[in-house]
C-alpha cells in the first residue's frame, strides 16, 4: 500500500508514507496513516494515526468512500455498492489540522445496519490535504486507510477456478497463460505467492510449476493471474489451490 502527491485533485493510491532520511529535504505535503488497513467486527471502533513528515501544517478533510478492485488486482474508489461498507462508516473528526512534524489520532467507528448479509464488508476512509500551496502549484495528497467490516452469520469460503487461457507469446520461448478465479463467497480470499500453482505434465509427469503470485480476492469478485511458461506443444494443466480441490484444463501451447 502506497501513497501519492499530486497536483491538483488526483486520486492518490492506498497506503502509508516512509519518513524522509537523514539529510534528505522534507516535502512541503507528507502524511501517513497507520495502520494501513483497519478490520471491524460488527459495530466495531478503532484509530487511524495521523503523521505530518511535511514542512509545513496541513488541513485535512475525512470521508469514507467505497472500494473495488480489478481483475488485476488495482484498487480504486468507487459509489457505495452492494457490499460497500462506506455508508456504515464514522469518522471523527471529519476535519482537522496536523502541524509539521505533528500527529494526530481520528476515530473511525462502524454502525451495521440490522439487515446487513454476514461477511466481509470493504470501505476506505480517504483523508485529502487542504490550502498546501508551493509556489505557484497547489499541492494535493489524498491517504486511503481501508476498511473490511464482517457481518456476524454464517461464513461461505468458495473459490472458484473458471479458465485457464494461453494469452499470448513473450519473445519466442515463452507463453502468457491468465487464470481466472472467481471468489463466490462472502469473505475476502487472500492468496499467498504460491497459495496457487499451474502445473503443466505430459505422459503423467510435471514439466512446469508456475507459482502465481500473491493476490486478494473480494467476495463476489474475479482476479486473472498471470504465470509464463517455456512449454510447447500439448499439455495437461492442473490447477492447484491450497486446501481445494485441483482443476485440469488441457491446453496446446
Amino acid at each position: 500500500m502506497r501513497i501519492a502527491a499530486l497536483a491538483g485533485a488526483g486520486l492518490a493510491a492506498l497506503g502509508a508514507a516512509a519518513e524522509p532520511g537523514v539529510g534528505q529535504p522534507r516535502p512541503v505535503v507528507a502524511i501517513s496513516a497507520t495502520p494501513p488497513r483497519l478490520s471491524l467486527a460488527g459495530d466495531g471502533e478503532t484509530v487511524v494515526t495521523l503523521r505530518n513528515f511535511g514542512s509545513s501544517r496541513v488541513a485535512l478533510d475525512a470521508d469514507a468512500g467505497g472500494l473495488a478492485v480489478d481483475v488485476r488486482g488495482r484498487p480504486r474508489l468507487v459509489a457505495r455498492g452492494s457490499r460497500s461498507a462506506a455508508s456504515w462508516l464514522v469518522v471523527s473528526p471529519r476535519r482537522l489540522s496536523v502541524a509539521a512534524g505533528g500527529v494526530a489520532v481520528v476515530r473511525v467507528r462502524a454502525q451495521v445496519p440490522a439487515r446487513a448479509q454476514p461477511g466481509d464488508h470493504t470501505g476506505v476512509v480517504v483523508f485529502a490535504t487542504r490550502a498546501a500551496r508551493q509556489g505557484r502549484i497547489g499541492v494535493r495528497m489524498r491517504v486511503g486507510v481501508r476498511v473490511t467490516v464482517r457481518v456476524p452469520g454464517t461464513i461461505v469460503r468458495r473459490l472458484v477456478v473458471r479458465t485457464l487461457r494461453p494469452r499470448a507469446r513473450r519473445g519466442k520461448k515463452h507463453r502468457v497463460l491468465d487464470l481466472t478465479l472467481e471468489n463466490r463467497g462472502n469473505v475476502s480470499e487472500a492468496l499467498a505467492r504460491g497459495a496457487v500453482r499451474v502445473v503443466l505434465l505430459r505422459r503423467g509427469r510435471a514439466v512446469e510449476r508456475l507459482p502465481c503470485s500473491r493476490r486478494e480476492l473480494l467476495p463476489r469478485s474475479r482476479a486473472v493471474l498471470s504465470v509464463t511458461s517455456r512449454a510447447r506443444g500439448a499439455v495437461l494443466a492442473r490447477i492447484e489451490v491450497r486446501g481445494r480441490p485441483a482443476r485440469t484444463f488441457r491446453l496446446r501451447l
